[in-house]
């Protein structure tokens, strides 16, 4: 909208009339004839606006017989690589052509003569009348930002960046005029965007200098310029170049028309399907409307579901459709100007599921294991991974001697037999399901197996002799030797405790025994300290076994173990019960000290 303005016979008739007004009657006959003044020259400010709802955009820049050609030029032309013009090519004066292309020239070629003189002359009148015109502002020279129609200046060269946005704000003859004093140097993949409705054929670029897009640029308008052009490869332009020298292009396509159009329709759609989506490709139109392509859009049938492209290659996912359901899809492309006409639907397509083929178990882990007379009860945990399909059995190898057992049912857990008493041995296992078996899993630690004493008929408590004393055992390797005369072989219905051994980690304290047992059941182990209100657990062990025999205790006694070490021995009494299946609980009372300095464990 233009602002309201005054002339100078309107300022010297208001001056007439309040000289010729009395002085006391100046202050209200001013006052009336500002008032009057004030809405007439509101009035035809309202009408002004109305009758040009662009009143603010520069008229547009005559080409005159120069506007149907794409290239126009003073001098020789070089072509590499298959090059597309859409308008006409020309030569003022008459001009060499080297052509490795092939070059496609939509129009007519005129290589000299009257026409192509007359329309380097209006194109050198159209440079004059940019040239002229009066700047409403500055662009810097490295381009960016966004523009709404009007008369933009550079003092020097540019060389814009990125991409450059021209905002038509709706007005299809809304005219951008850029006076460039320089050579004008866009760079490799720039881009000049035309949106809401600017139009290439209203871009104009008045240059002082030479013309070089980058490779791969894009750019918008028509360029006239005093010196040569030189494209590089792929660079796309929608306008023309107007130059007075000569002109080098590589693979590039120039299209010339005077407004732009939505794009044509896309071609070549195809597509296929996955689980509940489809990977939609097409190619480009062969017409973008002389505006670039900013968007794809793939729409489902039927559904409706819909992906929108933006850059890259041209295809995108269409997601959310329905397993088993048959679908076509269409592509409608879109410049500044609109969406084109939909694509020819492609062929359907059918998503279904991905179906993942089964495999062989993954490897068994935490195996562990406990002897007995001759045999080995050995228990495990599931692979994380069944390979898809049910886990029917899982073998149990012992090392060395190769004996076997095979699980198919119940707790993880067998026993291998036939193995040799005195011999250490270690056990995995491996995995089957209806592919095959997996991998073995890590050994287990090593057991012994050991004879199992003839068991008393019906066991009674028994009393054992003291513990050892003056055995101090390291918190790596430690040994408890039992009294020779009472408890170096374990009588029925006895329990041997000894081989205490502490081992210590950064946050915890781990107090390890050994109990020997005549029979066959459960075993506990629990570590005190203090009696009465005060005493305190430490931790707790409980292990079930099938036979006679040595068995390992491990009881984590925790972080606050750990910490109490660092300044204090820690006395504990370890209660070990046996609670055999049939007949009375045996129980054996030790106690020891773990010495915070060295963390040796002392029997005491």
């Amino acid at each position: 909208m233009q602002g309201i303005q005054t002339t100078k016979s309107d300022t010297r008739t208001l001056r007439r009339v309040l000289v010729s007004t009395p002085r006391h009657a100046r202050a209200s006959h001013l006052r009336k004839t500002f008032v009057g003044f004030t809405a007439l020259m509101l009035v035809v400010g309202l009408l002004s606006a109305a009758s040009s709802a662009y009143a603010a955009n520069p008229a547009t820049v005559n080409l005159g017989t120069a506007a149907p050609y794409s290239v126009l030029m003073g001098g020789a032309l070089t072509n590499a690589g298959a090059t597309t013009l859409s308008g006409d090519l020309g030569f003022s004066p008459a001009g060499a052509i080297t052509d490795s292309g092939p070059m496609t020239v939509g129009g007519v070629t005129r290589n000299g003569g009257a026409a192509a003189a007359q329309a380097m002359t209006d194109m050198l009148a159209a440079y004059d009348d940019a040239f002229g015109r009066t700047p409403d502002g500055i662009f810097p020279a490295t381009g960016g930002g966004t523009y709404t129609a009007g008369v933009y200046s550079q003092g020097g060269a540019a060389a814009p960046a990125g991409t450059m946005t021209l905002d038509g704000q709706h007005n299809p003859n809304a005219v951008f005029i850029f006076q460039i004093n320089g050579a004008l140097a866009p760079g490799a993949g720039s881009e000049v965007l035309l949106i809401n409705g600017a139009q290439a054929g209203n871009v104009f670029w008045q240059v002082n200098g030479a013309v070089a897009p980058g490779a791969g640029a894009k750019f918008s308008g028509t360029i006239m310029a005093k010196g040569a052009a030189s494209l590089g490869p792929d660079a796309i332009v929608h306008g023309r170049i107007l130059v007075t020298a000569a002109a080098t292009l590589s693979s590039n396509t120039i299209t010339t028309t005077s407004s732009s159009t939505v794009p044509g329709a896309v071609t070549s759609v195809d597509s296929s399907s996955g689980n509940g989506q489809a990977v939609v490709s097409w190619l480009a139109p062969v017409s973008d409307g002389g505006a670039t392509i900013t968007a794809y859009t793939v729409t489902a049938s039927p559904g409706g579901q819909t992906c929108v492209w933006s850059s890259g290659p041209l295809s995108c996912t269409v997601t959310g459709l329905v397993n088993g359901t048959s679908y076509t899809f269409t592509v409608t492309a879109t410049n500044s100007v609109g969406s084109g006409s939909a694509s020819t639907p492609s062929a359907a397509v059918i998503p279904t599921p991905v179906t993942v083929p089964d495999t062989v178990p993954g490897a068994v882990t935490s195996v562990d294991s406990s002897s007995g007379n001759g045999q080995a009860v050995v228990s495990w945990l599931a692979p994380v991974s069944d390979g898809g399909a049910t886990i029917t059995a899982y073998t149990v190898t012992a090392s060395p001697g190769g004996q076997t057992c095979v699980w198919s049912s119940g707790p993880l857990s067998c026993t291998v037999t036939g193995l040799v008493n005195g011999t250490s041995y270690t056990f995995t296992v491996t995995a089957t399901n209806s592919v095959g078996s997996g991998s073995a899993s890590s050994p287990s630690a090593a057991v012994t197996p050991t004879p199992t004493p003839t068991p008393t008929p019906t066991p009674t408590p028994v009393t054992l002799p003291a513990a050892p004393t003056g055995v101090t055992v390291t918190n790596t390797v430690g040994t408890f030797s039992p009294s020779p005369a009472n408890d170096a072989v374990p009588q029925p219905g006895t329990l041997i405790v000894g081989t205490f051994q502490a081992r210590l980690s950064k946050a915890k304290v781990h107090l390890t025994s050994r109990a020997t047992v005549s029979y066959a059941g459960k075993i506990t182990q629990t570590i005190t300290t203090g009696s009465g209100k005060k005493k305190k657990t430490w931790g707790t062990s409980t292990k079930v076994v099938k036979a006679a025999g040595s068995y390992k205790l491990v009881c984590n006694l925790g972080v606050k173990a750990r910490k109490y070490l660092r300044r204090h021995n820690l006395k504990l009494t370890i209660t070990t019960t046996v609670r055999p299946l049939t007949g009375a609980v045996v129980t054996k009372s030790s106690k020891v000290a773990i010495l915070h300095r060295s963390y040796f464990v002392a029997l005491r």
